[in-house]
Formats: C-alpha cells, sequence, structure tokens
C-alpha cells in the first residue's frame, strides 16, 4: 500500500478529511476490519497537522526558523 501524501493538503482539508474519517469510525460495525484503515488514516492525519502546528510555534518563537 503506499504511504498517503498528506503534506501536499491545506490544513483545511486534512481537518474535514478527519472528521469524515471519525464519522466513518462510528458509523463502522464493531470490530470491522475498517476501524482499522480508519483509525490509521486518522493517525497520520494527525501526526501531519500536529507537525504543523510544531512548525508554526518555531516559527514564531525562533527568529532563526524564518530564515
Amino acid at each position: 500500500m503506499r504511504d498517503p501524501d498528506v503534506v501536499r493538503w491545506a490544513t483545511a482539508e486534512l481537518q474535514a478529511i478527519r472528521r469524515d474519517l471519525a464519522m466513518s469510525l462510528g458509523l463502522a460495525p464493531p470490530f470491522s476490519p475498517m476501524g482499522v484503515v480508519i483509525r490509521t488514516q486518522i493517525a497520520v492525519i494527525d501526526v501531519e497537522l500536529a507537525r504543523r502546528l510544531a512548525d508554526s510555534r518555531l516559527a514564531l518563537t525562533d527568529p532563526r526558523a524564518s530564515s
């Protein structure tokens, strides 16, 4: 399986996709294999969103980050 390329998506798009995935997870039958896939996709998006947040905070606090 190909790794998801979440880096190229805008933050708003990732947030919307994450909401859709969370809703799908809520509708999936208990113990469904699809739940594993959905949780993995949510985790990938969460990591990317956390990375972006950390990068933006670093840019605000470290003047060397903007050069």
